[in-house]
C-alpha cells in the first residue's frame, strides 16, 4: 500500500504503530472536487466538522482551499476553534 508516496510498511517503521496517516493530495483532491460540483450550480461554502477530525495539519490544508475559493474570515475562525477545543482539553 501506498500512501502520499511513501510504502505503509516505511511509515510504520518510521513513526510505529498505530499511526494515523493522511494523504495531502487526497484531502485537497477531495475539497476541490466538492466545491467544483456544487458551484457549478450555486453560490458554495464548503464547512468542516472540527469534531469529526480536528487535526490541525488537515485543517491547515483545508484553510489554503477555503482562502481560495471564498471569501471572509471563516476558514480562519475554523482554525482558531479547533486549536481552543484542543487546548482546553489538554
Amino acid at each position: 500500500m501506498i500512501i502520499g508516496g511513501m510504502r505503509a510498511a516505511d511509515i510504520a517503521d518510521e513513526f510505529g504503530t498505530p499511526v494515523y496517516v493522511t494523504d495531502e493530495s487526497i484531502v485537497r483532491e477531495n475539497y476541490r472536487k466538492v466545491y467544483e460540483a456544487f458551484s457549478k450550480h450555486m453560490d458554495t461554502r464548503v464547512h468542516y466538522a472540527c469534531k469529526a477530525n480536528s487535526s490541525l495539519a488537515i485543517l491547515s490544508i483545508l484553510e489554503q482551499h477555503m482562502r481560495k475559493f471564498e471569501e471572509g474570515d471563516d476558514a480562519e475562525a475554523l482554525i482558531n476553534q479547533a486549536r481552543n477545543s484542543i487546548s482546553s482539553s489538554t
